[in-house]
């Protein structure tokens, strides 16, 4: 022991031995402030960093809210214009139906010509029967769909 008390005591009495153990105090301290500086500014970054998951976290849910009020929004659309189809398949059905009319309204039309004139055939022909008593038998009126 008494040898390592020696030796310790030659090393600080050397010329440059208060000068490495001063160096090396210096260099820690730089270390340490080095050290220290990075922890604030990893710090400050993390902070930054819990502020902008916040703020995205915010933006989620307002898109959220907002796709489901569009969702919202979209179905009432869609409603009405299930309404709105609805009323142009009405609209085409009514005037299939005026067509659908017409068309009675002409046939009946041609009917009613046609068995006219079968009534005016018949009475000419009875009248001429009447007047002319030679037995002859009338020819039968043609029907409306083979004149």
């Amino acid at each position: 022991m008494k040898r390592i008390f020696v030796l310790l005591a030659a090393i600080t009495l050397l010329p440059g031995a208060p000068r490495l153990v001063a160096q090396d105090a210096s260099t820690a301290a730089a270390e340490r402030e080095q050290a220290e500086e990075r922890h604030r500014s990893l710090t400050a970054t993390i902070v930054q960093l819990q502020e902008s998951v916040a703020a995205a976290q915010k933006n989620v849910t307002a898109l959220r809210e907002e796709v489901r009020h569009l969702k919202d929004e979209l179905d009432r659309y869609k409603a009405k214009n299930e309404g709105a189809a609805t009323q142009d398949n009405i609209k085409r059905l009514a005037e299939k139906i005026e067509e659908v009319d017409k068309k009675r309204q002409a046939d009946n039309e041609r009917t009613v010509k046609y068995i006219e004139a079968r009534n005016a055939d018949l009475q000419k022909m009875l009248l001429d029967r009447g007047g002319n008593s030679g037995g002859r038998t009338p020819t039968p009126p043609a029907t409306p769909g083979g004149t």
